[in-house]
């Protein structure tokens, strides 16, 4: 019984350690997905600011997530806050210039907040660092449409969808 009781103990012991091995190696991950979680929590419950302060620690904890960065960045425009969300990722393209997420959410920002140019020049640069980042893409699409080039703009929506069919964006502009 005793060893049996050791035996137990050690393998607790050992997958406990394993975990929180796993945990410090994914910190970022998991802070990351825990923010998220806790900001769209909070945006149900109507926490507008304790909301948003969790999508931007899910960012820094996290910088590539992808659904904090959307969320963040559309809420943060919702409250009429543009300008603190083209701040935001002006200062993540700086830290992180080779990430073509960080391009691309700072020129659809740009492009929301009526600077399409500047917004159509970081979009290309996401293109430049990744030719197969499909999101630049949707956003050229957006751009086109604003511009008032549907045919140029259902071009660059389609290829959004070639390079990524199951993406959310593949649809919406189509």
């Amino acid at each position: 019984m005793k060893r049996t009781t050791r035996i137990i103990s050690s393998v607790f012991l050992f997958l406990l350690l394993a975990l929180l091995i796993t945990a410090l190696v994914y910190r970022g991950e998991l802070l990351g997905y825990f923010h998220t979680r806790a900001g769209i929590f909070h945006l149900r419950k109507g926490n507008v600011e304790t909301a948003l302060h969790h999508l931007k620690k899910a960012i820094e904890a996290n910088p590539v997530t992808w659904e904090a960065n959307r969320n963040f960045k559309s809420w943060m425009h919702y409250f009429g806050q543009q300008w603190k969300v083209v701040r935001f990722y002006e200062e993540m393209v700086k830290k992180y210039p080779g990430e073509p997420l960080f391009h691309y959410n700072l020129g659809m920002s740009l492009l929301i907040s009526s600077r399409y140019e500047i917004g159509l020049n970081k979009l290309k640069k996401a293109l430049e660092i990744d030719p197969d980042y499909f999101a630049a893409y949707y956003g050229l699409g957006v751009y086109h449409t604003l511009m008032g080039e549907p045919k140029k703009a259902e071009e660059k929506f389609r290829k959004c969808r070639e390079l990524n069919p199951d993406s959310e964006l593949s649809y919406a502009g189509l």
